[in-house]
This record gives structure tokens, sequence and C-alpha cells, in this order.
């Protein structure tokens, strides 16, 4: 563990990072109060609570949380837990969360086949013409398809293989093979082919490149050219069977022609010609596959020259093989790696690899008929290694023998690696494992194999290789509190008593006692007895049975040399004894480094020296060619020395200390070596004491290899080892002090030992009241083997935190230049830094955070002068100021007013503020990027005080920052944030002048946790990064000032930013609109009704800032004032109601934001009652005479509620036939010719029967409708008519034939006039004629809106007057090129019969159809169904629209919907300012960067067509741009006998805009068409088809995200409802919902 406090690194952006000591004490209480400090989350909650259960019902759980592709744990009872690992995938996670077993047998659906449960999205033809045999889907725009030239016969299903018979020719079977993870295909030819053979395979790869691979097998990249899956090189092999089998490579090319790629294979004629070759031969062209975790390699005489990852068996062996007529012996090998990152830091038990043995002929005969498990020493990659670069073994191998009996027998085979996985559970690089046989030099008569299932293997009875682990879980991480505690902020506790008490309590999942080590650091007093130390990364105690055992839970455990070392007598208890020699070496080494060698650090232990005539190197860790550091004997001298190489080089010099003592042969000494990097010091302390010490001025350096025990290099050669005894060997990531090292002498034992589970204990340290240290607790099982234990975070506790100041005042001597002063203080006397803080009469910040600071002694007077030009005449300021010490800050003092003489000056009010945050407001940490940089893993990130970048290799840095917002004011929108680093310094001296600082935004929040290796794979990839030239580092990062940010450079020299030394310091100057009240609403009109009014406004000219408006208060009062009635609405107008008539009253309106209210506007209005309608049935009322009906003049009563209840009954006629209630619209009830909305219903009576029909034919059952009309408004307007505005809400239920009774859909909407269903919310106008006959009008919400809110700019009034965006060519103006390519708006002859004959010879007018959508409105927050209007100013425009043709008239021929054209298919997304507003101010053109920064689109377009099956077990008949189901993107849904096939045009985004010029339109995202779409149906011999319907379907999305907070953030998005336009026939008549 790193000396720093680890819990500092939790610190996210925003969060305070100095403790702040608090002025008023705790209160008092019956005992002292337990203050916990705060713990982090425990990483095993999940197992623990599975143990809990496992206990519980005794009986093994498994925990699913756990769960991944390639593993499965189970809890048992005991405590214990076990995981399988898997060679590869295993088990998929389906939808309801559960795990299935993959299982990859072939079934039909949706028209292809299709695994049971595989990992690989595959799907195989059902024969056919022009269809891919094989599709397998990486994700939503990645995909792979291969084709057949001609038709496929239907396959024949066995299990996981479809077989197309007689496919490539006579005899010539395509064989399909479903895999877990992908699929691969052969060609079986049963016969010797009568001529040269060339197989053709079209390949489809959407956002996906098929292309040769260097070692001339297959590959798929992406467009970042990674490889995403993989394939040897092709081959093929004949029967002749396992003596003496003939294979043979396939010529292989990847053409390309008109942008289209086809696999060509060419086997060897002559071959297939040979008389040698006996058929049937299998061509194996390739398997297409994920990149995998075993393999199986050859030595080549198979014509295998690289390795099988996609081979469906794993082998070892020897077999004789012909290949290409040249014969020779054949050998395997096999490899597996398996995942046990899930094991990391676990304590292993026990480890077992087990393999699935399907056959081993002769293995038991040859050599010592084993089969050896080695540990593989380096890195491979799957598909690409050959015989002559397979990776390297290890000393570690495990022999398994072969069964003697029962060859052919399947069974298991396991070989015990559970020093192997210790090793990799501990952080040592898993490279894998790689399996051989007995022997690899026999003859062809000697041939022998085993053959195993892998990861590949399918069908009944597969087992995949796995991994085995039994372990235990530690103990919970301590929960350590402190007693008295004054004040707390999360790592640190301030104490004012003259001692520290600190309690700790952990407990352990299975009930075992725990013992306790107590760990400070860092402290300002002496170290008490009971302290261990910390930083203790390695701990070798050599207790008899498990000498080799790490007992410091880093899992470094030692390896000896057999039979030369032996357990003696030692300094405590027993010791270590290596009895080697120059002619027999004995020692002790780990399986990686342990220290990092570049840094601090410290060795020590207890050493018995047996003979002093030769030189020894005692304790050492090595890299290449020298030893970084070594602690040992020096025989020239008899003295005790320490040698540190400067390099890693044979001429290295060094640098050496010695004793001034002889060393005592025989006798137990405690050696210490410790390398001081912060004072570049090197030190040899023997017993306690310092025995010699030397300044150490070269670079550091570290050594990567293993930690040694007797043994050492010097310029490349070994130093000999000797006879020589160890005990209690210890090793510090950091440097222990001479208190520490005296300490260690005394062989302390635990401070608690085997305490009951759960049970407390403490510990009292005497800190003087002057005193800081930092304190960690590990608690560890007793007695268990291996090592068992989890500690906490180091805490600091102090005594000597600065108290918060007093006596402040304001010193007026200089009014334009004020003084701010107070007294600071601290218990130990020591130096004390204030820092000031200034506001302005708003609260806003002024100037820089801190403002200023000055350092003093403690109880003096720190006394800050305000620059000149912070503060105006006449304004009033409060100010602030915090003491600080060590890590520690006070709470700022309680404000101080002060008000500057003088007459204000006559200035604009200020709406754009600007703040300066310094790097006290900057949390920067330090990350290693290579995944090998610390001992071969991933380091994490650690506290950095210092801004460094740059390095290679493993030592290539990145730094991470956060930034503290705590000054910004809630509400505040950063329009500009000028990110300064300040002045770099180079260990050379001078930086290199062309460096790039590049700063990239992340995703996620940095802790503790987090790797460096991680930081790049979290880039934000909707932010571009910002580059800082070394000349000037700073760039605007406004938009990105709440993430994270990674630095990293293009060079390889450290740079540093933020080093004392530095003449300018990081800082992050920011200019936002402060948040404040709206102002008023604008044009407030009210309109009475009968008992109701409307009222309607504009949208303030404000919002106060950057806030959203939250919507409206509305207050109605009567001619009293006398408020009867209070709406809160989010939309600028209200309907009124239950109001009385014949009355006037007054509508008070205001706006409000989360930040404040606006001052209210008011207008008055009279309500007055409207006539009756007549009754139903009345048959003398003749509409639309110029004077209304004398009934309606005389009327005094209410008839509001009669005209909402024909609204009403409308609905509920339009439902019965929906729900089958009623044939037609006039079998509903109520519904009569002579009823006022009968004309209106006879209009919708065939769209709501063909609506029905389409549900029934889905196997839709609607039922359950309700129809509420909450508020509406009944006015009487001219000519005797009667108008009620109202929202109809609508709801019902539908039941899917998938959906169970207890799952059915409840579908709550808004209420539309033009459609059956709903859309967006609108406001519905019905107006009633003096007849009572029904008019709907439906508007959008914008209709009530003030004037003011609209303006319809250059671009808006093109497009009213042309219908034409931006983008599109009019028919005018397109060019004979434009006009072939099918441009869009190209209308002349897109109309005409088309070249692809899809219509026949015209017989009268050809009519465009455009269905589509257009929405052109204020910027608003929609969440269905209110809307709310956000700001004035800005405006969206979104649009999507098609355009296909369709004959006009009754004579127009043979018309076939065979073939479908688009000609225009076109989405548009545009975002802009409007009206007088535009960049009249600098608030206006802060509140335009700040959106810029803060907007975020997307968008995606589709087409979809229909076609009616008549049998719901044949294939997808639509193809679309000629693709078909499972290519490029297109998709298929069955519902029914309805088939959708469906293809996506163009996502895009997420995006943000860039580049913000004032002067141009503000265009976020221009016009983006699929210029041309067609979609064709396929008929088979006895299948007719034909394209029933098209729908249109466009998902816009703009989302903006606007802080609340500096940690509360509100995104909402502008477009969040997807617009799915109705189906049409060809015609263009509506079929269905849209």
């Amino acid at each position: 563990m790193a000396v720093s406090a680890l819990a500092a690194s939790l610190l996210v952006p925003g969060s305070a990072l100095p403790a702040q000591a608090d002025p008023t004490p705790a209160p008092a209480s019956s005992g002292p109060v337990q203050t916990p400090f705060p713990r982090p989350e425990d990483p095993d909650a999940s197992l623990r609570a599975a143990v809990v259960e496992a206990r519980k019902h005794n009986r093994p759980v498994e925990v699913t949380d756990t769960f991944t592709e390639t593993s499965r744990t189970w809890a048992f009872p005991d405590g214990s837990l076990k995981t399988e690992s898997y060679s590869g995938p295993a088990q998929v996670k389906q939808q309801d969360g559960s795990w299935a077993w993959i299982d990859t047998t072939l079934v039909e659906k949706d028209g292809v086949l299709r695994p049971k449960v595989a990992k690989a999205d595959l799907a195989f033809s059902l024969g056919g013409d022009d269809a891919p045999f094989a599709v397998m889907r990486r994700d939503a725009d990645q995909s792979l398809s291969l084709s057949w030239d001609g038709n496929l016969p239907r396959p024949v299903v066995k299990g996981n293989v479809a077989t197309y018979p007689d496919a490539a020719g006579p005899a010539a079977d395509l064989v399909v093979t479903a895999l877990p993870t992908g699929f691969r295909h052969d060609v079986v030819l049963r016969e010797r082919p009568k001529e040269a053979l060339e197989i053709r395979i079209p390949v489809e790869s959407a956002e996906l490149t098929l292309e040769k691979s260097a070692q001339d097998g297959l590959q798929l990249t992406d467009g970042e050219d990674k490889v995403v899956a993989q394939a040897p090189k092709p081959v093929m092999w004949d029967s002749t069977g396992a003596a003496a089998p003939r294979s043979a490579p396939i010529a292989t090319s990847v053409v390309e022609d008109d942008g289209e790629r086809t696999l060509v294979l060419k086997p060897d004629a002559g071959w297939l010609a040979d008389p040698a070759t006996t058929f049937p031969v299998v061509v194996d062209p390739t398997s297409t596959l994920t990149v995998k975790t075993d393999t199986l390699l050859s030595s080549g005489a198979d014509c295998n020259t690289n390795d099988q990852p996609g081979a469906t068996s794993l082998k070892i062996g020897a077999a004789y093989y012909s290949c290409n007529g040249v014969s020779a012996m054949n050998y395997w090998r096999s490899y597996l790696k398996f995942d046990v990152s899930a094991l990391a830091g676990k304590p292993v038990v026990s480890s077992t690899m087990q393999l699935w043995r399907t056959e081993s002929p002769g293995c038991h005969l040859r050599g010592n008929g084993k089969i050896y498990a080695t540990r593989v020493g380096n890195d491979w990659t799957p598909g690409r290694m050959t015989w002559a670069n397979k990776p390297s073994g290890t000393t570690d191998f495990v022999g398994t023998p072969c069964p003697t009996t029962g060859i052919s027998t399947p069974g298991v085979m396991t070989w015990p690696i559970t020093n192997w996985v210790k090793a990799w559970a501990g952080g040592q690089p898993n490279h894998g494992v790689e399996l051989m046989g007995p022997s690899e030099s026999v003859d062809r008569y000697n041939a022998y194999s085993a053959v195993f299932h892998s990861a590949e293997t399918t069908g009944t009875g597969a087992t995949p290789p796995k991994l085995i682990t039994q372990y235990i879980l530690p103990p919970e991480i301590p929960t350590v509190t402190a007693e008295s505690v004054d004040s707390m902020d999360g790592e640190h506790a301030i104490v004012r008593e003259s001692s520290a008490k600190v309690g700790y309590k952990s407990t352990s999942v299975d009930g075992r006692n725990l013992d306790y080590y107590v760990s400070v650091v860092d402290s300002t007093a002496p170290l008490p007895a009971w302290t261990t130390g910390g930083g203790e990364v390695g701990k070798w105690s050599f207790t008899e049975g498990v000498e080799s055992a790490d007992s410091s839970g880093k899992g470094n455990p030692l390896v000896f040399v057999s039979g030369r070392y032996s357990s003696v007598d030692g300094k405590d208890g027993k010791a270590l004894f290596l009895n080697g020699a120059a002619a027999n070496p004995s020692f002790a080494s780990t399986q990686k480094a342990v220290l990092r060698t570049d840094r601090s650090f410290s060795a020590a232990g207890w050493v018995r020296l047996d003979s002093g005539n030769a030189s020894a190197a005692l304790i050492s860790q090595s890299g290449a060619v020298n030893s970084a550091f070594i602690v040992g004997y020096d025989s020239s001298s008899r003295k005790w020395n320490m040698v540190m190489h400067h390099t890693d080089t044979a001429t290295s010099s060094l640098t050496e200390i010695k004793s001034s003592a002889v060393a005592q042969v025989g006798v137990w000494t405690h050696l210490a070596g410790v390398y001081d990097a912060a004072a570049k010091k090197v030190r040899l302390y023997v017993n306690g004491v310092q025995a010699a010490e030397a300044d150490y001025v070269a670079a550091p350096w570290q050594a990567g290899r293993s930690f040694w025990l007797n043994s050492g290099q010097s310029g490349g050669f070994g130093i000999s080892s000797v006879k020589a005894a160890y005990d209690e060997i210890r090793a510090y990531d950091r440097a222990l002090s001479p208190g520490e090292l005296q300490w260690m002498l005394n062989l302390t034992p635990p401070t608690n030992a085997n305490l009951p589970s759960g049970r407390g204990a403490s510990i009292t340290y005497d800190v003087g009241n002057v005193d800081s240290f930092k304190i960690s607790v590990r608690a560890c099982i007793t007695g268990a083997t291996p090592i068992t234990c989890s500690e906490s975070p180091y805490y600091r506790v102090t005594t000597d935190a600065p108290y918060l100041p007093t006596d402040t005042e304001t010193g007026m001597a200089d009014p334009a230049q004020p003084i701010l002063s107070g007294m600071v203080n601290r218990p130990s006397g020591g130096p004390v830094t204030a820092k000031y803080f200034l506001y302005d009469s708003t609260g806003a910040p002024v100037g820089s955070s801190p403002l200023g600071e000055r350092t003093v002694g403690s109880q003096e007077r720190a006394s800050f002068q305000l620059p000149e030009n912070i503060v105006q005449p006449g304004g009033t300021y409060t100010w602030q100021m915090q003491a600080c010490a060590l890590e520690i800050c006070t709470a700022k003092t309680a404000p101080v007013s002060v008000t500057i003489p003088g007459t204000p000056p006559d200035t604009p009010p200020v709406t754009v503020r600007h703040l300066t945050l310094l790097k006290d407001n900057f949390v920067v940490k330090s990350a290693k990027l290579d995944p090998t940089a610390c001992d071969g893993s991933p380091c994490v990130v650690t506290d950095s005080a210092t801004v460094q970048i740059g390095g290679t290799g493993t030592g290539r840095t990145a730094a991470v920052i956060g930034l503290k917002l705590d000054e910004l004011p809630d509400g505040a929108g950063v329009s500009e944030g000028i990110l300064k680093l300040g002045t770099p310094i180079c260990p050379a001296g001078a930086c290199p002048a062309d460096a790039i600082i590049t700063v990239t935004p992340l995703k996620s929040p940095v802790t503790g946790e987090t790797r460096g290796s991680d930081l790049t794979g979290d880039a934000d990839g909707s932010t571009t990064p910002y580059s800082l030239p070394l000349s000037a580092p700073q760039a605007d990062i406004a938009g990105s000032e709440y993430q994270w940010l990674m630095l990293t450079s293009d060079k390889n020299e450290i740079i540093t930013f933020g080093d004392a030394a530095a003449a300018e310091q990081p800082s992050l100057v920011l200019t936002y609109l402060p948040a404040g009240p709206p102002s008023k609403v604008l044009n407030l009109t009210t309109r009475g009704g009968d008992a109701s009014a409307i009222a309607s406004w504009g949208l303030p000219e404000s919002n106060g800032g950057i806030a959203m408006l939250e919507g409206y208060d509305v207050e109605v009062t009567d001619g009293s004032g006398v408020v009867v009635d209070t709406l809160n609405v989010k939309d600028p107008w209200a309907a009124i109601t239950g109001l009385a008539n014949d009355i006037t009253y007054t509508a008070r309106v205001r706006a409000k934001t989360a930040f404040g209210i606006g001052d209210w506007e008011s207008s008055s209005f009279t309500t007055k009652a409207v006539p009756p309608p007549p009754r139903e049935g009345d048959t003398t009322c003749v509409p639309f005479l110029d004077s209304p009906p004398t009934a309606a003049v005389a009327n005094t009563q209410s008839s509001a509620q009669t005209y909402i209840d024909r609204v009403k009954k409308y609905y509920q006629a339009q439902d019965a036939v929906l729900e089958g209630r009623a044939d037609t619209i006039w079998d509903a009830p109520g519904v009569t010719a002579d009823a006022p909305s009968a004309a209106k219903l006879s209009l919708l009576n065939t769209e709501l029967v063909q609506a029905r029909t389409a549900m029934e034919q889905a196997g839709t059952v609607r039922s359950g409708s309700t129809v509420e009309i909450p508020a509406a408004v009944v006015q009487a307007t001219s000519g005797g008519m009667v108008r009620v505005t109202a929202e109809v809400k609508r709801s019902w239920i539908e039941q899917t034939p998938d959906t169970p009774a207890s799952a059915k859909t409840n579908r709550p909407a808004t209420g539309t006039a033009g459609q059956i269903e709903p859309s967006e919310a609108v406001i519905d106008i019905f107006v009633f004629d003096r007849c009572g006959n029904i008019t709907i009008i439906q508007v959008p919400i914008e209709v009530e809106q003030d004037p003011t809110d609209f303006y319809y700019d250059e671009e808006w009034e093109t497009y009213l007057a042309t219908g034409f965006i931006p983008g599109e060519v009019p028919p005018s103006a397109a060019t004979p090129s434009q006009a072939k390519a099918g441009a869009v708006g190209a209308a002349s002859g897109q109309c005409d019969a088309n070249p692809d004959d899809q219509y026949p010879e015209k017989k009268d007018t050809w009519v465009k159809e455009r269905p589509g959508y257009s929405q052109y409105k204020l910027l608003k927050k929609q969440r269905h169904p209110t809307t709310r209007v956000l700001w004035k100013g800005w405006q969206l425009h979104a649009e999507a629209r098609s355009t296909w043709c369709y004959p006009l008239g009754d004579d127009y021929g043979p018309l076939t919907t065979e073939t479908w054209r688009i000609p225009s298919f076109v989405n548009y997304v545009r975002v802009y300012t409007i009206g007088p507003w535009k960049f009249k101010t600098k608030s206006e053109l802060a509140e335009y960067r700040y959106i810029l920064n803060n907007l975020v689109i997307k968008s995606a377009g589709e087409a979809c067509f229909n076609t009616e099956r008549e049998s719901v077990t044949g294939g997808f008949n639509i193809s679309i741009d000629t693709q078909r189901v499972g290519t490029a993107g297109v998709y298929g849904e069955l519902n029914g006998s309805i088939e959708t096939t469906c293809k996506p045009y163009e996502k895009m985004g997420p995006v943000k805009p860039t580049n913000p010029n004032p002067d141009d339109t503000f265009v976020l995202r221009a016009v983006w068409t699929k210029k041309t779409s067609k979609a064709e149906c396929f008929e088979g011999p006895s299948n007719y088809c034909e394209l029933t319907g098209y729908q249109h379907r466009f998902e816009p999305e703009v989302t903006f995200c606007h802080h609340v907070t500096a940690k509360v953030a509100d995104c909402p998005e502008w477009i969040p409802t997807p617009y799915h336009s109705w189906w049409h026939d060809f015609l263009g008549r509506k079929k269905g919902n849209g």
C-alpha cells in the first residue's frame, strides 16, 4: 500500500480536498463519542452475502452476481468459495438476467437457422437464391455475411451442422457449423472433381473489412484496423486415415470488384487429381471466430503452419503427415488461457486445471508417459503463432500420466496448478498454459496423441477446459473510529485532546478469530511500540510448513532450489537456512519484482552468515544485467555493505557504502538497506543503528525481475551463493525511519491477537496535543493458510490542525485596496497559511479563488491587501478567510461586510462574470498508461502534487485532473473556461518547444481504484480532445469543466506543470452567466369563456442566466381581490376552469426557474355563459344562417358540460370500433346519421376498420379504453359558433400474443383529431356551428404562445416557399448527373417509368406521395405528455419525409408492387438562434457559447417495408438496396404472417457542435439524406410475394446538459419521442398506426 492516504484517491471534482476544523466542538454525551472514518465499499459484498445464504440453507449457493461468460462461482457453508473458469465463453446472459449454457444446436426461427444459445449472433440460410448462407452480427453496426452463387438447397440439419447437398457441384456439399463464438464452413468433396475447382464466396461486411492476414489466413478488421475476428490459413485434407493423412494448402485471395469483396478459393487441382488422395476431401476455407483463449498449434507437416484458434479440439502428440508431397513427423501442442481477474487478491487454497480427454492412443508408451502442463512465460496471440515463434515456457511444469487402459474411453485429466494461480491472483502476468506430450522425438511408427475438448467443442457432452479454484475471503475491511473528535472531513480527524484513541473492528465471513496489525506512518511524534510500520510489500517469516509464504498479503512467495535449503531455529521461531556454495548454489527468489527500485524502498531482516571467506549478496532485486541494490557482505573488508548500481548495463557505475564495524560471523544480525528518493540518500543500518550513508545522485531505475536471497547480479554475472540463514525478512515501498528500524528489533506480535470475529479493539496514541499521524488497520484471520487479510486506508489523526481564524477586520487606510486580516493559531506554534475569499453583493466570487494567501507564524495576524481594481466605489462586498496547515484547512470564517466609499460608476449591470480557480482547486493524479507498468500488471492512479506527463514504455505517464467548482455559484452557465497549465519544467532544462499537450475529457469519475491502462478507453467520444501547444499551454475547455481530464504529451521527455519552482501555476479562468430570476412574461392575454377562460403569454425576454424555465405560476382573483384559483403550468398558456359566470376576474402570471421567480404580469377578463346546442336529431336548424337561433340569445345558464360530453362521445365511438364492440362507426353507441359528429366520424370509418384489421392480423387485442377531458374552456365566438379548447387524454390496454395477461401494456396518450391514434401533445379545438355540427382543429401547443416567440429566418421562408430544406436540389437546378444519380429533389424524371422497370408504362399522371413530419418550434423539454418552453430566441427544426410515386387514374395497367423505390429519403435537424435577440450583448454571446458547449445531437433514420407471407416458417423475402436480412444492418421482424424488413441509414452522433461563430446561423446538423432506397420482393416456386406497406422511421435527439449545482446536472432531451410514419400502401393510403 502506498504511504499516501488512499482515501484521497476517492475525491471527485467538486468535493473538498482539505479537512475543515469545525470551530464548534462536538456535543456533549454520556461518554466519549466514537466517530467512524469513511470505509471503502466492500468489493466482496456479494460473495459474503452468498456465504451467509449458504450457511443459512446448509448447501452451496450460486453467486450469480459474479457470473461471467467464462466463469461461475459458488459459495459454501464453510465460508469457502469455488470458481470454475473456462477457456472460452461457456454461458450467455439472457434478457431476463438468468444465465444459460451455450447450446449451438440449430433450430429454425424467423425464417433462418439459429443456434439455441450462443455468444455469436448467427443466422444460416434455409435455402433459396441470392441470400447469404451465413450471417454473423458483431453489434448493431458490424456484421459479416457470406453468400453463395446460385440457388442453395434446403439444408440437412444435424445438431449444430447444416449441410447443403451438392451446393458446390455434383457430390460437393457446403457444410456450415455453428460454434459458440462464430461459425466455420467447409466444402466436402465426396468424389474426385472432373475439372479444376474454384469456390467464390461473395462477402458483405458492414463496418468491417475482410482481408488476408500477414500469416496468409483471413481476418476482419474494424474502422480502426483492430482485428475483431480471424481465421487460420485455409487448408484441405483427405480421408487417408490417422496413419499418414495427406493435406494441402489452398490458394486464397480476396478480390474486390465495384466495391464488392469476394473470397476466392482455388484448391490444388493436381493434389485433388492425385490417385493417392482419398475421398471424401474436406476443403476448410475458414473459421470465422472472435479472438480465442485456447488454440491448437502444429509443427507444420500437416500444412497448418499457424495455430488454429477455432479448432474444435485440443491435441498433443505426433503423427506422420504428407503436405504437398513432402512427408514428415508432425507434432502438436495446445495453449490455453483462463480469465482469473476475479481472483485478484483472493487467498487461493487450491486450483486444478481439468480437460475432457476423448482418446489418447499410444500416449502412455512414449517418453515417461506424462502430458505436461507448463506455465507460459510470455504473451501470445491466437491465430498468429507458428512453431518457430511459439511462446517460451517457464521452469514451472506439472506432469499427469496418460491412462494405461481405456485409451479410447473418454474421461477427465487434471493438473494441479495452485501455485500458478496464486501467482496470477497476486498480480503476476497470466500468459496461460502450454500442453505438450511426453516426447517430441519419435518416428512414424511410434505416433501417439491425446485429444481434448476445446472451448469450441459443441454438441451433447461438450466439456470445455476449465480451471477449478477454491479460495477463502479475507475479513471485511476494518471499520476504524477515533474518539473525542473535534471535527472530521473525509479521511481527516481533528482531535483537541492530548491523546488519540483509535478503535477498529472487522468480521470474518465464517466467524473465525482475527488478528489486528496497526500501522502508523507520517508521524510527527515517536512511534509507539505497537505499530507495525506501513507500506509493507513483502514479509517472509519462514514458518515451518509454509516456509515460502509471503504473509504481507501481496502474493510474493519464495521459490527454493530443491534439496538445498532447510528449516532451522531462528531469531523468532523457525528460520530458513540456504546451505549452498559456489559449486552448489542455493538461493530463494520470488517470481516477480517486489519493490519499485526507482522509488523509495527499504529491505531488512535478520541474517546469520556462517563464513566470512566469500562476499555475499544477501538481499537483492535484479534487472536484466545488474541488481538495482544489494544488501550484503564484502569479504575483502569483512564489513556489511550496500551497493546501488546506477544503470542496468554491463558498464554501469555504482554507489557502495560499508559499515564502520567489522561484520560478526555466525551471529544473528539485523541488516537494513534504505533508499530515500526524496533526500537522494542511500543508508545502511546494522542492528537498528545507521552504519553508513551516502548521496545517490544517479537517476533511479526499476529492476523488474526477481527479489533474491543469497544471490545477485553485477555486470551481467551472478554473485555466488554462500551458507546463510534468514529470518523475518521484510520489504517496504518507502524509506523506513530510524525509529521504525529500532522497533523491528523487538519482533512485536500483532497489536491484538486471536480476537473473536466482530469484537472491537482500540489503541491510544499519546499525541501531546501537537502531533499528527496516519493510521491504518489490517485484519487477518488467525492461523489461516494462506495468509488472509484486509486493510483499511490510511487515515490522518491530528491535534496540530490550525484553529479557525479570529479577530477578523478590514483595514480601510486605502479604500481602493482594503486590507483583510485575522489572527491565526496552531497548537504546535508552527507556520499557518491564511487564504482569502472575496464576494460581491450577490454572493458571486470576485477575482480568483482563493484571491490570495499569506503564511505567518502561529498566534500572528495574517494580512492581505486587495490588488488594484478589484473593488469598485460604492460597492458592498463580503470576505472570508481560512487557516491551513499540513493537509488540513479550517472552515471559512463568518462573512465580513465592507462597503467601499464613493459613488458607483455609471455602468450597466454585470450580466457576465469571471472567476479564476487557482491550483488549490485542482485534484491531480498520476497514471501509468501501460497495462504492465506495475510488475506486469496495470497501475492504479496515484495522488500527485504536480502534473507530470511523458515517458516511454512502461514508464509512460499521463496526468489526470479534476476541478473543484465549489466556488462557482449554483446554476452558473460556463461559457468559457480557459485552462492554463502554467510554466513547464523539464529535467534537461529546456522543454521541447514543439510539444503538444492533449487534454482528453473522460466519461467516468476517477477514483482510487481507477487503473491507468483503462483511461484511454474511457475517453468521451462526443468531445474532440483539446490540443495545447507547449509554447502557450492553454485551451478553452468549456463544456468539459465538470469531467475528469487526462493529459498526455506527444514527446518522450517528462514535462512537469505545477512545480513549486514554476513561474506560473496551473489555473482555470471561467467566464459564466450567473443564475437569477427570470424577467416578466410578455404580452399576457386573457379571454373569458363559460365559467372559464384561457390565458396565454410570451416567454420572458430573459431566463435569468442559463437557467431553464421550470414553468409558470398562475393566480386568479375576483373583483374583491380574493384568490379563487392557483395553477402551476409548464407551457405558456393555461385553461382556467371552475369559475362563475358574469364576473370580471384578474389573472396574474409569473415565470420561474430553479433559481428564482419573476415578477407578476396581470390581465383581466369576464366570464359569460354559452348558448346550449340544438337537441340531437333537431332537423329544423340550417347551418351558416346570418343570425343565431333565438334560444341561444336568451340563454343564461351554463351549457359548457353539454359540449364537453359531445366531444367525449366522439372519441368513445372510435374506441368502440377499434376494440371490436362495433363493426363500423355506424354501429357504435350513440352514433346516428343526424348526430352532430356523424359527418366527421364518417370520414374516419375506413381508417378505423383498417386499423382494427391490422391489429387482428398481428394478434393484438385492445380493451379498456377511457377518455378524459380534465380541463376544457368553452367560449362563444362570432356567427353563433361555440369553441371548446381541450387537451383530451385517452388510454387503453393492449395485449399481444407474446404478452401474458399479467403483463398487459397500458397505453396512455394525448388524443388528436386527425389521426386514429395519438401523436405528440397538441391542443384540440372543437368548433360547434349553430346547428351543433362538430369541426375539429388540431393545433400545436405553440399556437397559444406570443408571436414574439417565433421568427421565420431566410432559410425557413425558403423552406415554406419551396418545400426544400438546405441540401436539397430544386428540380429546376438539377443537373443531368444529379438526376441520373437520383439526387434529392431532382424530380424531373423521378416519377417516370424508370430503368429498373419498377412501374409499367404510364397510362395517366404519376403523383408524388410525401408522408412525413416537421417540427418547427422553440426549444422544448418534452416529457410526455407535457411540453415546456425553455428559451426565447432559440429554435429547432426537425423534419423527416420520403417520396415515392403512384399512378393517378382508373386505368394504370398491370401495376406491380414487387419493387418499391424511394427516390427521396430525407431527415433533418437544425437548432439556431432567431429574432432580434441574436448576439447583441455579452450575456447573449455567453449564452450562445454555453448552449453550444452543452448540446449533444444524435439522429437515425430507417426505411421499413412489409410483405404478407403465406407461411410463418418461410424466410424473409424482402431485400433493401439488394441487401437481405442480416447484412449491412438490415433486420427483420415477424408478427404473425406480416413480415417487416428495415434498414437503418446514416446513424449519427452523439456529436457536439464546434467553432462558435456569432455571425453565422447556428446550424448544429445540416440535412442528411439517403438519396434513394429500393426494396425488392422475391417470389419462390410456390410463393407469391408482394410489398404491402412502407414506413419511415426517424429518431432525432437533441440533449442539453445544464448543471444545477457543481455536482448535479439535468440533461433533458428536446426530441425524445421517435417519429414513425403511418404505414402506407403503394397508392399512399394509410394502413396502420403512425
